[in-house]
């Protein structure tokens, strides 16, 4: 009797635990190898461009771009085939789409060996340039310069000088850069143009001047801080004239 009695006593704890484990919160150990990753891109890393969200892909495309440098022969004697100034002024950014509408005939390399270019040429005998990045971990475009007309810096000064306006400006160098331009709460206008003897410009217009469309300031970069002409060799130069 006593031996039975223990039997079921121990039977009922068995139970009571079972049940007590069931009700229990479960915990879940970390997976290891399995946890997700945060990618954190530094101020200096530029994500690649991609052609339909295939990397693999642009990869390719860049790797042909390399594949056709030559900082040799002239661009002239490299480039076969011309362009409309409304091509070269709208040249894409997606290197994966340049390629198959206007395929590069004439790459280079720059001197510090950070930048790819592609020298294009208009039918009217201009030429336009388009520069990539190729640092490590970038691949990106990072300028566009269509140089249609032969400006020099002292002829934005004089035009500060004189009181022109924004539209002065456009009609001065419809090549410029005027896709900055916006109008906020403090209303704040301002265009970016590239030189051929080797600046690039930022022109302010208004509120100092009273007027909000008047050019108030000008900002000269040079050397480096102009990346066009800067990454732009000797022999590509020449062709700015």
């Amino acid at each position: 009797m006593y031996t039975f009695s223990k039997m079921i006593t121990l039977f009922v704890s068995i139970v009571l635990a079972v049940t007590l484990s069931s009700c229990a919160p479960k915990q879940t150990l970390p997976k290891v190898g399995n946890a997700p990753t945060t990618t954190v891109m530094t101020e200096t890393e530029t994500p690649h461009i991609q052609v339909n969200g295939n990397n693999e892909v642009n990869e390719d495309v860049k790797e042909k771009l390399l594949n056709l440098i030559n900082n040799e022969e002239t661009a002239d004697k490299l480039i076969k085939t011309t362009y409309s100034e409304d091509v070269l002024q709208n040249l894409k950014n997606n290197i994966g789409e340049l390629f198959a509408e206007t395929p590069p005939e004439c790459v280079r390399l720059s001197e510090n060996k950070d930048v790819a270019y592609i020298v294009y040429k208009c039918d009217n005998g201009r030429y336009a340039f388009w520069l990539y990045s190729i640092r490590e971990n970038t691949g990106s475009v990072m300028r566009k310069w269509y140089c249609g007309k032969s400006i020099y810096l002292d002829e934005f000064e004089k035009m500060k000088n004189e009181n022109a306006t924004l539209e002065d400006v456009q009609k001065f160098d419809p090549y410029g850069s005027y896709t900055n331009l916006y109008m906020g709460l403090a209303i704040s206008l301002y265009t970016y143009h590239y030189t051929i003897d080797g600046y690039m410009i930022r022109l302010d217009y208004g509120p100092e001047t009273g007027t909000i469309d008047i050019i108030n300031k000008i900002t000269v970069f040079s050397g480096a801080d102009n990346p066009v002409y800067y990454n732009l060799l000797p022999i590509d130069k020449q062709l700015l004239k």
